[in-house]
């Protein structure tokens, strides 16, 4: 993770037509999406089999993967849709959404110091979902 500040590392890329590559603009989205791509469903759910692991981070890992199933971004807001099976992963999940704020806001930062294009997005939301219906069940 580099520093996105640095104009050194993500200059601005001015083309021969004169339209301008902000480097640190597509750096940011892809920072935000490496962050989110937390879901399950986008994964076969033979991956998150954990009869096989011993190490305990490695189950808790795969196990709060597993209670995040999908990703929803708006353009207010990115929502975790969440079912975990007991209190540690919701506790978790709790700690990625954290993370995932942390790093939008620092996104959101720096583009806005440094372009202008504007991120959209303010909160990062949990919503508890029911397994069988997929709908929300309570929110935090």
């Amino acid at each position: 993770k580099t520093d996105l500040y640095d104009e050194k590392e993500y200059p601005d890329v001015i083309l021969p037509n004169g339209n301008v590559i902000r480097t640190v603009y597509t750096s940011a989205i892809v920072r935000i999406a490496d962050e989110i791509d937390v879901a399950s469903d986008r994964n076969p759910e033979l991956l998150f089999d954990t009869s096989q692991l011993t190490e305990e981070r490695d189950i808790v890992a795969f196990g709060t993967h597993k209670a995040i199933r999908w990703v929803d971004v708006f353009k207010d807001r990115i929502v975790l849709n969440s079912l975990p099976q007991d209190d540690m992963y919701r506790e978790k999940v709790e700690d990625i959404a954290v993370k995932i704020q942390e790093t939008l806001d620092y996104c959101k930062d720096v583009v806005r110091k440094r372009c202008d294009i504007p991120f959209t997005q303010e909160k990062v939301e949990i919503e508890y979902i029911s397994d069988e219906m997929r709908q929300p069940i309570s929110k935090a």
